[in-house]
């Protein structure tokens, strides 16, 4: 948790490429500690994401987002907090990366 609030506060101050390292590193710590179904490894994985996203990566995002999405659905539900919030990160990517269509289903 303090490594990702590391990560968030490098980004507000620019410092992107350190807090896509340092995203990287807790992602691949909670895989191997916790496994990769485990809650806090679902948020590790968004916060990746979000974190690519801040780079200009957004394609680097979108499997990682989508893959948190699934996850959270199978193992939250649909209507956990996080499993939304992860969907509303997935939206913003796919609108960022230009697939309007898949951010806004309705169109």
């Amino acid at each position: 948790m303090t490594r990702s609030n590391l990560a968030r506060s490098y980004a507000a101050a620019g410092e992107v490429g350190r807090a896509v390292l340092l995203c990287e590193q807790v992602l691949a710590d909670s895989e191997r500690l916790l496994g990769a179904e485990h809650p806090s490894t679902l948020i590790a994985r968004n916060n990746l994401a979000g974190a690519y996203q801040q780079a200009g990566e957004t394609r680097r995002a979108i499997p990682l987002v989508e893959r948190a999405v699934a996850d959270s659905e199978r193992l939250l539900g649909a209507d956990h907090p996080d499993t939304l919030s992860f969907g509303n990160n997935l939206a913003g990517a796919y609108a960022e990366a230009g697939h309007v269509r898949r951010s806004h289903p309705a169109i």
